[in-house]
């Protein structure tokens, strides 16, 4: 359950530590089905792998989002 302003509600689902500056990221827009995320970073957008923590600013194929 996800209660406004009881922190003990939530649950955190991802963290990405490779953004210059925090307020440059935006909230993920896609999640492909292999759960990659479409995630827009300043004026670009790339595609996060919380796998292996890693960005690909190549976005040739994102089938699948939900």
């Amino acid at each position: 359950m996800k209660e406004y302003e009881v922190k003990e509600s939530w649950t955190k689902m991802l963290s990405i530590n490779h953004v210059d500056s925090p307020y440059a990221l935006d909230l993920p827009y896609f999640i492909s089905n292999k759960g990659e995320i479409l995630v827009g970073i300043g004026q670009s957008f790339k595609i996060y792998n919380p796998k292996d923590d890693s960005f690909n600013p190549k976005i040739i194929n994102f089938d699948g989002y939900r």
